[in-house]
């Protein structure tokens, strides 16, 4: 994917005098950093996200889908989880986008804007307590994020939560505490000065030695060491990521979907959270399926200018099996956040002609459009097919990896045929699925009513429900 490379060599090329040397450096050892070659510098996949616009899909300065608003006006942003709000979680409003039009509805709706013979897919990665204080070797305060395992380990999630020392892909920021809501900025050195003493010493006796850049301006590759396991340890010691938009320190809790079981995610698959056990059971009654994977998500805060960063996934042989037969049966496949859809294509792609697999075992999820496509499916370019209408075809195979596949409207999905989702920034990478299941106009619509409505955006806000056909 070459456009990471030109990306991180415009960085190299562009950069300030003052913050000359950390970007030559992030440049020269972008190789060394045991990150996959593409994977270093940010990589898309059918555009590239360079300097806040998206090559081939977005408007410079704008949105990154044409027609949705720049900017999102004043209380747009959910600051409080809906229990907070004197909502149940299962009370936050979900707008219902498909061919008859926009619909209002809340998450307690969603089993009546299904059919029986649907099938929901959820990720239960459950939420760590991902963000950690410390002190440099010069006595600045940080707090530091764990966002994923450094890829290129061989040891996986289950294995690095067991252990005392890992590897991990961290951002650090300056300022904050314990909960508090993030100051300062993304550290750009991060204590890689000759002479400086690496090691950033933790609340509660870990440390973590900053070992070398990734492609993104933020995030480092840092081993970890704790005095005790590390999951056991981070539920005393961590708490949530929390961004200051967020006015005040909830507990791990509000941060947790209620069906997760694997954890592993820096941050909450949101989508989600508004799926009780009582939607659960009605989705049952009706003859819904559900099904399950995971993608352990890292952190969100990154630029408009990065390119995606390497998340683990895994769809089991079950859901795979039931998203087959779903569509087989003329049923909708609906996936439950935006992870989930990177999940199902990524393990579709893994499982097709261009899936090498990497050091390890594992398979990389990724590459050029072409390479992704399913056996029988048309190409992502034709126009015959209306925008938003997912392609058919798409088979995810039972599978496992890294990926750091992004789902552009040229691309297409094949996998899936509804999505529920948050509402999302208008500079956020993520819009250019939306765009890809919902096509343009259908998406464009629903931003606009949301707006006019008064829908809340972020993880503690309200959902979109996209059903095309």
């Amino acid at each position: 994917m070459s456009a990471a490379g030109s990306s991180a060599a415009a960085s190299c090329a562009t950069a300030s005098s003052t913050a000359a040397s950390s970007t030559a450096a992030s440049c020269a050892a972008g190789s060394r950093s045991g990150w996959p070659a593409s994977v270093v510098g940010g990589s898309v996949v059918g555009g590239s996200v360079v300097g806040g616009s998206v090559v081939g899909g977005s408007v410079v300065g704008g949105s990154v889908v044409r027609g949705l608003p720049a900017e999102l006006p004043e209380g747009s942003l959910a600051t409080a989880p809906a229990e907070a709000r004197g909502l149940t979680r299962d009370g936050v409003r979900m707008l219902v986008a498909g061919p008859d039009g926009l619909r209002h509805s809340t998450a307690a709706g969603l089993p009546d804007a299904l059919r029986t013979g649907d099938l929901l897919v959820l990720n239960t990665s459950d939420t760590l307590p991902a963000a950690l204080t410390g002190v440099t070797g010069d006595g600045e305060r940080v707090e530091v994020h764990l966002s994923t395992l450094a890829p290129a380990r061989t040891e996986g999630y289950p294995a690095a939560l067991r252990s005392t020392e890992s590897r991990w892909v961290v951002e650090v920021r300056t300022g904050g505490g314990p909960g508090a809501a993030l100051g300062g900025e993304p550290s750009e050195t991060v204590r890689l000065a000759p002479g400086v003493d690496p090691v950033i010493r933790l609340a509660g006796g870990g440390e973590l030695w900053v070992l070398e850049p990734t492609g993104s301006r933020r995030l480092w590759v840092a081993r970890l060491r704790t005095p005790a396991p590390l999951l056991a340890w981070l539920t005393e010691y961590g708490n949530p990521i929390r961004y200051r938009y967020v006015s005040a320190r909830w507990p791990l809790s509000a941060y947790r979907t209620t069906y997760a079981d694997t954890p592993g995610s820096a941050e909450m698959p949101s989508a989600g959270r508004a799926i009780t056990s009582r939607v659960l059971r009605r989705l049952a009654a009706r003859g819904i399926g559900v099904a399950g994977l995971l993608l352990h998500t890292g952190v969100s805060s990154l630029d408009a200018g990065d390119g995606p960063h390497p998340e683990w996934f895994e769809v089991p042989p079950s859901t795979a099996a039931a998203v087959a037969a779903t569509r087989a049966a003329g049923g909708r496949v609906v996936a439950v956040g935006t992870t989930v859809v990177r999940a199902l294509e990524s393990a579709a792609r893994a499982g097709g002609a261009g899936g090498a697999p990497r050091a390890g075992g594992v398979r990389r999820a990724g590459g050029a459009d072409g390479a992704s496509r399913p056996a029988g499916a048309p190409r992502p370019a034709g126009a015959s097919r209306p925008g938003g209408v997912p392609r058919p075809g798409g088979v995810p195979r039972a599978g496992s990896g890294w990926t750091d596949l992004v789902i552009t409207p040229e691309r297409g999905v094949h996998t899936v045929d509804g999505l529920l989702t948050g509402w999302h920034e208008p500079t956020a990478s993520h819009l250019l699925m939306l765009e890809a299941v919902a096509g343009r106009q259908l998406l464009v619509d629903s931003y606009a009513e949301a707006l006019a409505s008064g829908y809340r955006w972020h993880e503690f806000g309200d959902l979109h429900l996209i059903l095309p056909r």
